[in-house]
């Protein structure tokens, strides 16, 4: 992870963007959607979320706090 810190990056949100779902990504403002409304995401999309927590935040330190 090291390595990569300093790559760019094409977006970068705050947590409370992705926990509102205000991203481009729909597939993921869809899951954060389902989450505040059940409290439940889809094991798929918990994959896919910590995927891209760690591609939109600006330090892996960031993304490792949410």
């Amino acid at each position: 992870m090291a390595e990569h810190r300093d790559d760019p990056r094409e977006h970068q949100y705050t947590w409370q963007q992705m926990e509102d779902g205000e991203t481009h990504d729909d597939y993921w403002n869809a899951a954060m959607h389902e989450m505040r409304v059940s409290g439940y995401m889809h094991n798929y999309m918990r994959m896919y979320w910590g995927k891209k927590i760690l591609e939109w935040c600006n330090t892996p330190e960031y993304a490792y706090q949410t």
